[in-house]
């Protein structure tokens, strides 16, 4: 694979998600040589880090799919996704748990209330 010539900011703004994963990937060699970024999102950093992931076949195949529609090879729309999921709010699964937990005793403790008062209205 020939390399690409490098591109300007304001290129790099205008190619769509396709064209920036295969422009990108032209350059694999020559980024991992010298250091040289690709500015996406206002980060400039070389992609030298590879997880690797292990997807069930259905799973896998509705990434693919998913990737398509957005015009990106699989490995590219993985890598956005998580990035995404990073920058936006985790959810502590345990503590909503525990403050379902509360809430619901709440909601019993005054539905029990409730009951009580309409029996005392009941028998006025």
């Amino acid at each position: 694979m020939t390399t690409a010539p490098k591109k300007t900011q304001a290129e790099l703004e205008a190619m769509s998600e396709k064209e920036l994963a295969e422009y990108y990937d032209s350059r694999r060699e020559a980024i991992m040589a010298d250091g040289e970024g690709v500015e996406l999102a206002g980060v400039n950093a070389p992609l030298d880090e590879v997880v690797s992931t292990r997807f069930a076949t259905n799973e896998l195949s509705a990434v693919k799919a998913a990737a398509a529609r957005a015009g990106m090879r699989p490995a590219t729309f993985i890598r956005k996704a998580a990035l995404a999921a990073a920058a936006s709010d985790v959810i502590d699964l345990q503590r909503l748990r525990e403050d379902l937990g509360v809430a619901l005793t709440r909601i019993q403790d005054a539905a029990e209330v409730v009951a009580v008062r309409k029996e005392d209205r009941e028998r006025v």
